[in-house]
């Protein structure tokens, strides 16, 4: 993912040390990457997401104006496989993240 995004995520056990470095205690994590307490279930098999038409459009006019016809269409290829691949490996979930941060107190 670092490669084709040009980003790292932060990992969950990285996000939970910078709360705790913040003051945050009494962290809670929820995986709601499936949709979270409410969704439905539909099987073990997560629903596997797709462009919609906008963000086809979007995709398709930025590199339209930047690089022809061809590689619009190739650009909206290359980004829906890549929305895919990180869905199927579960590289980028959605976890809700909570704690309680005490006031700080003043030092004397």
């Amino acid at each position: 993912m670092v490669e084709r995004l040009a980003l790292r995520p932060y990992l969950l056990v990285e996000w939970k040390q910078m709360m705790r470095d913040a003051g945050v205690v009494e962290i809670v994590v929820q995986d709601w990457s499936d949709g979270g307490p409410g969704a439905r279930a539909s099987g073990n098999n997560p629903a596997v997401p797709e462009l919609t038409w906008r963000q086809k459009a979007h995709i398709a006019a930025r590199a339209l104006r930047r690089r022809g016809l061809r590689a619009a269409r190739m650009s909206v290829q290359r980004e829906s496989e890549l929305l895919q691949e990180i869905a199927r490996a579960r590289a980028i979930g959605f976890h809700l993240i909570s704690g309680v941060k005490w006031p700080r107190t003043r030092e004397t």
